[in-house]
């Protein structure tokens, strides 16, 4: 079994690893998403060079995860700030482009909030596979906490979702080893180095399918990486 701070490292080269393949793979699971935030920081990064998108998000994973950067002899440098900034402009100007083009046709359309019911019925049959062999599954009106747990390690997931504003999902992971935190709140956005959190937003009833099944295939691929790699 690996000490903490192998685990650690272990868990940094993997988010590398993980950005690096996300690149080759031209984000096919970011942009599955359909989260416009992440779609905008996906049409900065596709302007750039491939080498260049290599180094931003490789800079990004080191500024998300600091101490362990630090830990595997990785810190962040100024180049890698330099580079987060340039990341966030761009990522910024995409943004605010996008909704100055959209402007006129938001004013006349309004999405459809799909309800909150109807957000808990998909993800209840899209993470039934996942929730097969947890220890503790808990379930209102706006979350659902789902906890596994093998030899000394325990992984919560924390799903919330709402219908107001629009229809909207949010996520994050922890792991605990010996009942002490070992990764606080990683979702896929984190360790892709785009942001600290991963949410679906103005969800419709068309595409609220697709959305909780891409949620339940990530949680179900960070449970199955994160038990390999403590058994290493």
């Amino acid at each position: 079994m690996l000490s903490r701070e192998q685990f650690i490292i272990t868990f940094y080269k993997w988010c590398q690893a993980e950005a690096d393949a996300e690149i080759v793979s031209n984000y096919t699971r970011l942009e599955s998403f359909g989260n416009e935030d992440t779609l905008d920081a996906l049409r900065f990064l596709r302007l750039l060079a491939p080498r260049t998108q290599k180094l931003i998000l490789n800079s990004r994973v080191r500024c998300f995860n600091r101490d362990m950067a630090s830990l595997a002899g990785d810190p962040p440098t100024d180049e890698d700030e330099a580079m987060n900034n340039e990341f966030i402009d761009g990522w910024r100007y995409q943004r605010n482009a996008r909704i100055i083009r959209l402007e006129p046709t938001c004013r006349q359309k309004v999405k459809k909030s799909i309800s909150v019911g109807r957000l808990r019925s998909a993800l209840e049959h899209s993470l039934v596979s996942y929730v097969t062999n947890a220890l503790i599954v808990r379930a209102s009106s706006k979350a659902m906490f789902i906890e596994h747990g093998w030899e000394d390690y325990v992984l919560r997931t924390h799903i919330e979702f709402s219908s107001r504003p629009t229809g909207s999902l949010l996520y994050y992971q922890s792991l605990l080893s010996h009942g002490e935190p070992l990764l606080r709140s990683s979702s896929i956005q984190a360790w892709l180095g785009i942001s600290g959190m991963t949410t679906w937003t103005d969800l419709t009833e068309e595409g609220v399918g697709q959305a909780t099944a891409t949620l339940a295939g990530i949680v179900q691929y960070y449970l199955e990486q994160v038990t390999l790699m403590s058994k290493a």
